[in-house]
């Protein structure tokens, strides 16, 4: 028992099948996203499939079945009372959700943007309505589709207004646009103008840039790269770029991607700028100073490498999620787990489930408990 509520910094949803054929308005239905049928996690959006199939041609697991442990809330469609229930198991108090199946389809590319900012708008307001029966304890953070940057201003505006703490973005670029490109800024004019977490989160193989996909079919292969490289890179672009001294009050969030390797990206990004200082006079801060004062990462529950991390940073940008209900996830014991790292003190366990999670979302979800 402790003094503060356990926050998971990153859980996720498990959406049903036909969402986006009950919220995508009529006229984009056929062009909605829809899961193809038969054995695996396929979907279409708007004829195009993703994830790609060769990604997973070699997997001798159904990655999307539901294992033992999670047939209590499968049996249920993983209703939001499954939800609370699992948290309950895991001593959870509060949860930020993302997608499951989302991750996926907003990765997919070559569609019109009008199919994809219509399924991310179709996703928040089914996730609206999930967080709404979760009793105070669920929080959402809402899709955006980068390629409308328009439409993604304007969801981001409904977003907010529903109560969301966050939004979420793939990585990966989109249309040959890093995120420090200038085509962006009034999309992270509008988000830091709305005290809305920005969150890069990775997930399963998709038709953008994606680092490794290009030369393993091996699930396990690529999945080791891409969660980790793909949010390095997207860090350099958002610190080295000049977003985050551009727009200072913003928050970035890279998830799912461990946290053990930050200590060493921090020194890495520093000792670039130190040998081409000319070309990064619009960094108001060292890129160490920049990633202390806006940047998070998550730590995986048996992390051990992220401890170091921990140690060696002054600031409390390391959140814990525990990813249920995926298969990689520790449910029922991912915050057990995550207690009881070698070298995690009792101030480390406050940081990564309590204090980072409030800075990141803010108050409505890093509150005492009440009483």
């Amino acid at each position: 028992m402790t003094d503060y509520p356990a926050i998971d910094a990153d859980g996720h949803v498990r959406e049903p099948e036909d969402l986006w054929q009950r919220y995508v308005p009529t006229a984009l239905r056929e062009r909605a996203p829809k899961k193809v049928p038969g054995p695996g996690a396929y979907w279409l959006v708007d004829g195009v499939e993703v994830p790609p199939r060769r990604s997973y041609s070699r997997t001798t697991k159904d990655l999307a079945a539901s294992e033992d442990r999670f047939e209590p809330a499968a049996s249920v469609g993983y209703s939001p009372a499954s939800q609370l229930d699992a948290m309950d198991v895991e001593g959870i108090a509060r949860s930020v959700l993302f997608p499951s199946a989302g991750l996926v389809i907003m990765g997919v590319n070559g569609v019109d943007p009008a199919v994809t900012t219509a399924a991310a708008r179709a996703y928040n307001t089914w996730l609206s309505e999930f967080c709404a029966e979760g009793r105070g304890r669920l929080f959402g953070v809402a899709a955006l589709d980068p390629r409308d940057v328009a439409g993604a201003m304007a969801e981001a505006r409904r977003a907010a207004e529903a109560g969301f703490v966050g939004v979420f973005l793939r990585p990966n670029p989109v249309n040959g646009l890093p995120w420090h490109d200038s085509a962006y800024d009034p999309l992270w004019s509008v988000l830091q103008d709305l005290d809305l977490a920005v969150c890069f989160h990775e997930g399963g193989a998709v038709r953008l840039p994606q680092v490794s996909t290009d030369r393993f079919v091996e699930h396990a292969f690529w999945h080791i790269c891409t969660h980790p490289m793909e949010q390095q890179m997207a860090m350099v672009s958002i610190v080295l770029g000049g977003v985050a001294s551009r727009f200072p009050r913003l928050r970035f969030a890279f998830l799912e991607c461990g946290a053990g390797w930050l200590p060493y990206w921090m020194w890495r990004m520093d000792e670039a700028v130190e040998g081409e200082e000319a070309d990064f006079a619009h960094l108001d801060l060292p890129p160490s100073g920049l990633v202390s004062r806006q940047c998070f990462v998550s730590i995986d529950s048996d992390e051990e490498p992220g401890i170091y991390t921990l140690e060696q940073l002054d600031v409390a940008h390391v959140v814990w999620g525990s990813d249920y209900p995926h298969h990689d996830g520790k449910f029922p014991n991912a915050l057990k787990t995550v207690s009881n790292l070698p070298g995690m003190t009792d101030a480390h366990r406050r940081q990564v489930v309590f204090e980072a999670p409030g800075a990141l979302f803010g108050p409505a979800v890093g509150a005492p408990t009440p009483g």
